[in-house]
């Protein structure tokens, strides 16, 4: 190995792992490589009980739906002997785990064909749920087509999988997007996306064209101070002998890092969520800050890069900062940071386009003082940042008009404003599953219940509109939603915040409280999966459902006391198991007082740290930033007014999930 000539190839666009074969996998942040490819890749298979070969889509006669099943592990995986349990996502959303002692039931059901779950340890395959013997080598199926120029036309055909793994040949798959666009130019009206080939690694190679791939080549992927060493080529040489750790552009950096601002004392804030320590940075003393008041961040996901966005006023303009981050000296509680470029969308005194709102019900609050109404701000104002996976492109929405704002965060660039009419009006972010193929854009206003579907190229960064998906009918809707969360490449779940009708309401129809609604993007459908709560201890949203996030197989809602006259007397963070995503359980309302401080109101967002473990929750009007732990529920302070914030908002984690 040591006289191969390494080529520079660029860098490393994503990483994927697949617990279990054929199955959907995930997206990760880092990952190690043994000699056995990706640690905990393709670590489970399932049996088919009948004539005992690995189930596979290479025979899709036989196993139609494998890549309908998603697979994601419970908690991160360990050393080298160690599988941890296994989360598997079934076709109709019903979720089930290798520790539950009907799992091969269920698969079975699913699959309508007897299955087992079978793992690789120690270079043995054995079942998961039965003390059968264990055996180093497996066989599985493939389907020739009839095409001219293959070995076999027609037939299928056994083949044996590389001893003691449940690998087809090689133990690390590569793609370039370079392959992918050649690809798509040979055949314009087809489809190729990342996920049907299923990689490991996708390698950004634009600067350098098409690489010549020759058989046990090493190719050296440079990012940042870091590396990987692959071979390349069927039955390569496992003899990788040390653990490396793949690091990439869309890397979780370490510490985990937070980013949030204080509108009101014009801080932005850096932590370490796990740590609970924090840097401050005074953008008003900050060269090259614009001025106005700060509001939303998005922390690039290798953590050296932060997008701050700034609001309007009479006398200041709207936009976005990015601001480079040299270092944190976390001892010091100080970070060395600059602007690097100054990205204005609107001039000072450029006004918002609500339509006029007024009160119709006791059942819905309008406040008569506009200027005095966060729900509709006089001035514009950037909402919902969000990254596209596997690309270079950042989005906000200007909240305020019709606008999709991208920036391409490789060059600290402006696109041209994207407007699609009443279907991009007043949205609060456009939101894509994790490969990048669909977005959801959310109705932020009065009567607004759409979910705006775009197809993103993640070449241009331009957006095409595919229709609109509504939370309930015509004559009887949920609306004002804040953001979506997508649990797979087809469903996403939306929260909403409106109780009663408003003057935008249509005479005859009638409104649905704040609700929790699964959105079926494939046939443009919802279905409504948690109703409004009657009080503190009904299950069900009992606030606004201002944010919501899955994590640890819990489902947590953000509620806000918002949309009401009180304003900010309260608010709750309510936890649901989420094993079923079409019937939800009711496990807690963290409440003030109680789980969350005496003092805490308006739970306005949330956001998920890569591991799972923790949601970070941040509130506004009472100056909080909490830490709840996914497991335990338990609460912790990350900022509070005792430190001096005032206002935290816009909080970001590096490499969150969604």
């Amino acid at each position: 190995m040591s006289s191969a000539t390494p080529i520079d190839l660029g860098s490393v666009g994503s990483l994927w792992r697949y617990p279990v074969k054929s199955m959907m996998g995930e997206q990760l942040s880092a990952a190690a490589v043994l000699e056995r490819g990706l640690l905990g890749d393709r670590a489970y298979a399932l049996v088919d009980s009948s004539d005992g070969k690995i189930a596979s889509a290479k025979n899709p006669g036989k196993w139609p739906s494998l890549f309908a099943f998603r697979a994601t592990f419970l908690k991160p995986s360990g050393g080298r002997a160690q599988v941890p349990p296994v989360r598997i996502t079934l076709p109709d959303g019903t979720i089930v785990t290798s520790e539950q002692h009907d799992l091969n039931q269920v698969l079975s059901k699913a699959l309508h064909r007897q299955v087992t779950l079978a793992v690789t340890e120690r270079g043995q395959v054995a079942s998961v749920q039965s003390s059968g013997p264990a055996s180093p080598t497996a066989k599985a199926e493939e389907y020739w087509p009839e095409m001219e120029g293959l070995d076999h036309r027609d037939p299928v055909t056994d083949f044996a999988l590389p001893t003691g793994t449940f690998f087809d040949c090689a133990t690390v798959h590569l793609l370039t997007n370079t392959t992918l666009n050649r690809l798509r130019d040979f055949y314009p009206q087809g489809r190729f996306e990342v996920p049907r080939f299923r990689p490991n690694i996708v390698a950004s190679t634009e600067e350098h064209g098409v690489i010549p791939m020759k058989r046990r080549n090493l190719i050296t992927l440079s990012i940042l101070s870091c590396f990987i060493v692959a071979l390349v080529g069927c039955n390569a040489r496992p003899d990788l002998q040390s653990e490396r750790n793949l690091k990439t552009r869309h890397e979780e950096p370490g510490p985990s890092l937070l980013s949030f601002v204080d509108m009101h004392t014009y801080a932005l804030v850096l932590g370490d969520p796990t740590t609970r320590t924090k840097a401050m940075i005074d953008l008003k003393t900050l060269p090259g800050w614009p001025g106005p008041a700060p509001e939303h961040t998005l922390l690039l996901p290798d953590g050296k890069k932060v997008l701050v966005t700034y609001m309007a006023s009479a006398t200041e303009p709207v936009g976005i900062a990015v601001i480079k981050i040299n270092s944190i000296n976390w001892a010091a509680g100080t970070a060395d940071v600059q602007v690097v470029k100054n990205l204005e969308t609107d001039k000072a005194g450029s006004r918002s386009t609500f339509p006029p709102v007024t009160q119709t019900s006791p059942d819905q609050y309008i406040n008569k003082k506009v200027d005095d109404d966060w729900s509709r701000p006089v001035f514009a104002q950037l909402h919902g940042p969000t990254l596209l996976p596997h690309s270079r492109f950042a989005y906000f929405t200007m909240w305020t008009d019709d606008r999709i704002v991208a920036v391409d965060v490789e060059a600290d660039k402006l696109l041209a404003s994207q407007r699609f009419g009443n279907a991009s009006n007043h949205l609060h972010g456009v939101y894509f599953n994790d490969s990048g193929t669909l977005g959801l854009g959310v109705g932020y206003f009065y009567d607004e219940s759409n979910l705006t579907v775009f197809r993103p190229n993640r070449q241009t960064g331009a957006l095409e509109l595919l229709g609109e998906i509504h939370l309930g009918t015509a004559d009887r809707y949920a609306p004002f939603i804040h953001n979506a969360f997508w649990l797979d490449e087809r469903f996403a779940i939306a929260g909403t915040m409106q109780f009663g009708p408003t003057s935008l309401t249509p005479v005859q129809a009638s409104i649905i409280g704040p609700s929790i609604w699964l959105v079926d993007t494939r046939t443009m459908k919802t279905s409504k999966i948690i109703g409004t709560a009657k009080d503190v201890d009904d299950p069900g949203v009992l606030r606004s459902a201002s944010w919501i996030t899955v994590a640890g197989n819990k489902l947590f809602v953000a509620e806000e006391d918002s949309l009401d006259a009180s304003y900010a007397n309260d608010g709750f963070v309510s936890v649901f198991d989420f094993s079923n995503r079409e019937h939800p359980k009711f496990i807690k309302r963290l409440r003030p007082g109680r789980e969350l401080p005496a003092d805490f109101s308006v739970a306005h967002s949330l956001s998920t740290l890569v591991d799972e473990k923790s949601v970070v929750v941040e509130s506004y009007t009472s100056s909080y930033v909490l830490k709840i732990d996914t497991g335990t529920l338990a609460v912790s302070e990350i900022a509070n007014s005792k430190e001096g914030f005032k206002m935290p908002h816009g909080a970001w984690i590096a490499g969150r999930k969604n």
